[in-house]
């Protein structure tokens, strides 16, 4: 026989993993976007590596971005 302390713990837990799918990341601009996740493969690119936006690339690609 499962305890009531334990039930409550299994429930909490289930509620707990049913409402994760639920939340709603926060948007990012363009330019946090590309901060945060992309880079340049060797490959392809003269400087691989974390993408690093410069000053006059913001303008431009947060136009690009947010609809």
């Amino acid at each position: 026989m499962i305890s009531g302390e334990r039930r409550a713990n299994n429930a909490n837990r289930a509620i707990t993993n049913g409402l994760i799918a639920l939340h709603i990341p926060v948007p990012l601009t363009t330019v946090q976007w590309a901060d945060e996740y992309y880079y340049l493969p060797k490959e392809s690119s003269y400087t691989p590596g974390k993408w690093e936006t410069l000053p006059f690339q913001v303008a431009i690609m947060n136009a690009m971005g947010m609809n």
